[in-house]
């Protein structure tokens, strides 16, 4: 997985995403009440990832938000779906 986000403490934190995010090495007291979103869930992978922010001190992380369907998988499961409800159709 690759970040945008840059971790120092010898540059202050900065907020220029998409592009790029320079964050503290550590989070603060501040960060578990003033965090927000930045920014839409964006596919990493088989992930959704999202980059969250702290409003006071700008330590960021980048969150899991949700696991991405397999096409292929969600194909055969419509495949299936479809092929069962058809035949009930047909018996009723």
């Amino acid at each position: 997985m690759t970040t945008i986000v840059t971790y120092t403490d010898r540059q202050r934190p900065r907020n220029a995403y998409p592009a790029r995010i320079i964050s503290p090495t550590h989070a603060g007291p501040c960060c578990f009440t003033a965090r927000e979103p930045i920014g839409t869930p964006a596919a990493d992978g088989d992930w959704a990832v999202q980059y969250w922010r702290c409003r006071h001190c700008g330590f960021t992380v980048r969150r899991v938000r949700y696991a991405l369907p397999d096409p292929v998988l969600l194909a055969s499961i419509r495949a299936a779906f479809t092929t069962l409800f058809r035949s009930r159709a047909r018996a009723a």
